[in-house]
């Protein structure tokens, strides 16, 4: 046998030996799984899933278990799903894993990273396996957010029993066959019976029972809501077209709860009694009509003749007869009736995450508003100063008032003025100053650099004030993280936290008064030029204006700001950095 029939040969032993073996194996799971996802429940498929998870170290096995536990979650309507979704996929790090890929994709469409038509395009060159379980995962998340779509389901089903001709029996893609037949019958006949009373499947089942209902609950809900947010215009819109939306239907008995509680919102002459009457037959309306009741009482009083009891008395409705109801668009009113009820039984404290219904009742509420107005005063004086061509025409007064507007800016003791970690309070800001006080930031940021370098350079001696105490002492080194201080205790690091704000006016000062214009080490001033020397003071004297100004010390501010001003080079750039 020549060398070329022999390598021949050997290939033809390796892939039916070992090649077509292996990978076979690696389209597998374990019996226990497969058995379970074909036949078992839900419980017992996820248990299978934790038991493989706990015992492999194998990535492939790693994905593909965590894509099949991902969408068990969705079956169990675990609220978490999505979210557990997006963060497994974080764990999928390996880009030159076909497998880790193909789960990335998956889990990005279940947890709403991806859409249809992105995860099928990163589908086109994936492993069968994987192809047929994107379809399941399809249809889960269709089935989860928009029920019984007949026709986009059963294409998913189509799709997927297409790419499960070509498997082998025992291939992991092929394990949701007979599940998906299961959960077809059992949406087709209306009867969760046959997919186990699967969660997912019997929500679906019990939306489509309850179709007409829920509808009207969620157009009820959403005319409530409308009214929360005083969106007057937006409730007579939903309630005009909910009745046309019931055309010839309105007069239908079934409907009469519906049609009356409409009428109640819309403002006819109807008394709750009647409303809570015709709708005591249907738990559903009847828990609907008691937050109905809240929020059109709050909605048809004055502020300040509000009555107490009687809202309490319709919450309170609510939390009794609750039980006799499993309609979500009820339910969730829920969470928030308790902050309803302290709202009332506290005589109506203002909160900013009230609705503004509830705003209006507030005692608090007329503070609240001339707070506002006072606000916007502020903000046109602060206007109106930007315009001043000298800080000689801006009164201490007025400067004081306009920088109220910062009074929650903050001084960390690192004295560390980072732009993300300075977003909260910006975002706090009224959109007219945000930009300048960003500006002010950045020089924030790189006083303490700037203040480490001229202690570098020029040793600070004398008193220095600590948080705690004075010391007397010189400064040998400085960086942004720490000063060394020498005093006649020894040498010692401190933060620069532990150094009182006001001894960087003193650092800077000293810097400028020995250094520049002066003598160093026996020579003469160190810059080429009075223009250079010029340019050096404006930037040190804006530094001390803006650090005064951001730390309340305004009469400072206003000093060192015309003292970088009185350079011609500077052009009144400091004032206008302080005052836009």
């Amino acid at each position: 046998m020549n060398n070329k029939m022999l390598t021949i040969f050997l290939m033809v032993i390796f892939f039916c030996c070992v090649y077509m073996p292996a990978k076979l194996m690696g389209e597998t799971i374990s019996p226990e799984l497969n058995q379970a996802l074909t036949k078992g429940n839900i419980a017992s498929a996820m248990e299978s899933c934790a038991e493989t998870l706990y015992s492999t170290d194998d990535p492939t096995d790693f994905a593909r278990i965590n894509v099949i536990m991902s969408m068990l979650l969705f079956l169990n309507r675990n609220p978490d799903a999505v979210d557990r979704a997006s963060t497994i996929r974080n764990f999928m790090v390996d880009p030159e894993s076909p497998d880790e890929n193909s789960a990335k994709a998956v889990l990005g469409y279940l947890g709403k990273q991806l859409s249809g038509k992105m995860l099928f395009e990163q589908m086109k060159q994936a492993d069968p396996n994987w192809q047929a379980t994107a379809f399941v995962a399809r249809y889960i998340r269709i089935l989860n957010e928009l029920g019984l779509k007949p026709k986009i389901l059963n294409q998913c089903i189509m799709q997927y029993m297409k790419i499960a001709e070509t498997l082998q029996p025992d291939e992991w893609g092929n394990a949701w066959k007979e599940r998906l037949i299961l959960w077809h019958n059992s949406l087709q006949t209306k009867d969760g019976e046959i997919a186990n009373f699967e969660p997912l499947i019997c929500q679906v089942i019990e939306d489509e029972l309850n179709g007409p209902i829920k509808e009207q609950l969620m157009t009820i809900n959403t005319i409530l809501n409308n009214m929360l947010q005083n969106r007057k215009h937006e409730v007579q819109r939903n309630i005009k077209k909910a009745f046309i939306d019931l055309g010839a239907d309105k007069d239908k008995a079934e409907n009469k709860p519906y049609i009356t509680l409409l009428n109640y919102l819309s403002g006819k002459a109807i008394n709750i009694k009647d409303v809570f009457q015709s709708t005591i037959t249907q738990p559903d309306f009847f828990l609907m009509t008691t937050i109905a009741a809240f929020v059109k009482t709050l909605a048809d009083t004055k502020p300040g003749d509000i009555y107490k009891s009687l809202l309490l008395s319709y919450l309170d409705n609510y939390e009794t007869n609750m039980k006799n109801s499993t309609m979500e668009s009820v339910l969730n009113w829920h969470p928030g009736l308790e902050k309803w009820k302290n709202w009332c039984s506290n005589d109506f404290p203002d909160s900013p995450s009230l609705k503004p219904l509830l705003r209006t009742h507030c005692k608090a509420f007329a503070i609240k508003n001339r707070e506002e107005l006072a606000k916007k005063a502020t903000i046109k004086l602060y206007n109106k100063l930007k315009m001043v061509k000298s800080l000689s025409r801006v009164s201490m007064a007025e400067y004081k008032k306009v920088r109220a507007i910062f009074k929650d800016r903050p001084r960390p003791e690192s004295m560390s003025f980072s732009s993300q970690s300075m977003q909260p309070y910006l975002r706090t800001l009224p959109s007219e100053v945000k930009q300048g006080e960003g500006r002010r930031l950045a020089y924030m940021n790189s006083f303490k650099k700037l203040m480490a370098s001229n202690l570098s350079f020029s040793q600070y001696s004398g008193s220095i004030k600590m948080q705690k105490k004075t010391i007397k002492g010189k400064v040998t080194k400085a960086d942004i993280n720490f000063i060394t201080i020498k005093s006649s205790h020894g040498t010692k690091k401190y933060k620069w936290g532990e150094i009182k704000p006001e001894q960087y006016i003193i650092f800077q000062e000293s810097y400028i008064n020995n250094n520049i214009g002066g003598k160093v080490r026996g020579k003469h001033n160190i810059f080429s030029s009075r223009s250079a020397t010029d340019n050096v003071l404006t930037k040190e004297y804006r530094y001390l204006a803006i650090f005064c100004d951001w730390y309340g010390r305004y009469p400072e501010a206003i000093k060192f700001a015309k003292k970088a001003d009185a350079f011609a080079s500077s052009k009144g750039a400091t004032r206008k950095l302080l005052l836009q």
